[in-house]
């Protein structure tokens, strides 16, 4: 199966950092992303303020997300690593998106035509914007949770595209890439992490049970 392959043209910045320490950011050369514009900087007071979350961030990325025309979309866009993710809306206004612990975190949007992609920021002292050339069509797939609370992540190539809460009862539906992607439980205390692999077509859809 031929992987197209995503052309990352990072330029971001870095407007000033928390007392916790610089950090630094680089681009990952990984898998096909929208292209998405976004800068760097510091969760401003103001923000913590207004919302809970600001008091926690360490960083917040503002951009938005453009099509191969460079018209801003209307997309979902998450920030995630290993640990979860915040994600939020975003259409021509662009979007403001906090993020917290330490890099890399994948930025990742999905739109409601069903097309993904993503960029890995590796790190954070940067100037400009990051920028992410290449919108793919992707595929859906629906992941069943079990009778207990867990979280489920899904990965690339190693790379995490997407890691939320996964609650008794509530199924969850993730646009995914089309292709060979690994997914599943992360485990709990008195439940293993069951983790799965499938290959998947443009348009194709799949449920898969825990």
């Amino acid at each position: 199966m031929n992987h197209p392959r995503l052309t990352q043209i990072v330029f971001a910045s870095l407007l000033s950092l928390l007392p916790s320490g610089a950090m630094s950011c680089s681009s990952v050369d990984r898998a096909p992303a929208p292209r998405v514009e976004a800068r760097l900087s510091a969760a401003s007071s103001a923000d913590q303020a207004r919302d809970d979350f600001w008091k926690r961030a360490d960083f917040m990325v503002r951009g938005r997300v453009l099509d191969d025309t460079g018209e801003a979309v209307k997309a979902k866009v998450a920030l995630v690593d290993g640990n979860g993710s915040t994600s939020t809306g975003t259409g021509p206004e662009g979007f403001d998106l906090g993020g917290s612990g330490g890099f890399p975190h994948t930025l990742c949007a999905w739109t409601p035509d069903g097309r993904i992609g993503w960029s890995v920021l590796e790190a954070a002292d940067l100037e400009g914007e990051v920028r992410v050339e290449g919108l793919q069509p992707g595929a859906q797939l629906t992941l069943v949770p079990g009778d207990y609370h867990d979280r489920v992540s899904i990965e690339v190539d190693g790379v995490p595209i997407h890691n939320v809460k996964f609650p008794a009862g509530e199924p969850r539906t993730f646009v995914v890439p089309a292709r060979q992607i690994s997914f599943g439980t992360v485990g709990t205390k008195d439940h293993p992490a069951d983790r799965r692999t499938a290959r998947l077509s443009p348009g194709e859809t799949m449920t898969v049970s825990f």
